[in-house]
């Protein structure tokens, strides 16, 4: 239970920055495409986040790799929320792209040692991103060392406009 209260204080306070073990902010020449343009039917989206959990404001970064179908997800794009923000009580994200935001709710209910997991839905968006909607699953995971406040999220699923 104590793990539980962690993951979701820690989820709440998340701080963004850069990522590491490989993966970074987009590249210069994913940020000339256009991410998220007019979707038809339903396409799968995959968001990378890289999470530092030592600030009380909720921010971070979208990672290169993210996607929507075939093109890029929010290059360069960042996001925000906080924990209690929807009328379920979960988690939420506002990215913030250029062509647009999308804001999602994930509940990360199932609890390991170093991750949490659960689902996660489309609450709203504007410009490219309104009127979709879709669902997935979510999971964050963190270092061994529980001192190092950082974490990975990462939410696939599907979704449509």
């Amino acid at each position: 239970m104590r793990r539980l209260i962690l993951v979701s204080t820690l989820v709440a306070v998340i701080g963004g920055c850069g990522g590491n073990d490989g993966e970074s902010a987009p590249s210069p020449a994913a940020e000339g495409e256009s991410p998220g343009t007019a979707i038809n039917g339903e396409e799968e989206i995959l968001i990378k986040t890289f999470a530092e959990l030592a600030s009380i404001t909720d921010t971070g970064e979208v990672l290169n790799g993210s996607s929507l179908g075939d093109s890029p997800f929010c290059a360069k794009g960042t996001f925000s929320g906080g924990h209690g923000n929807t009328d379920n009580g979960w988690l939420d994200h506002t990215f913030e792209c250029r062509d647009g935001t999308l804001t999602i709710a994930f509940d990360p209910r199932n609890e390991k040692e170093q991750s949490a997991s659960g689902p996660w839905e489309v609450l709203s968006g504007t410009g490219a991103y309104e009127g979709m909607e879709g669902s997935g699953h979510f999971e964050i995971k963190f270092p061994a060392d529980p001192a190092v406040m950082e974490g990975r999220e990462t939410f696939t699923g599907t979704v449509s406009q």
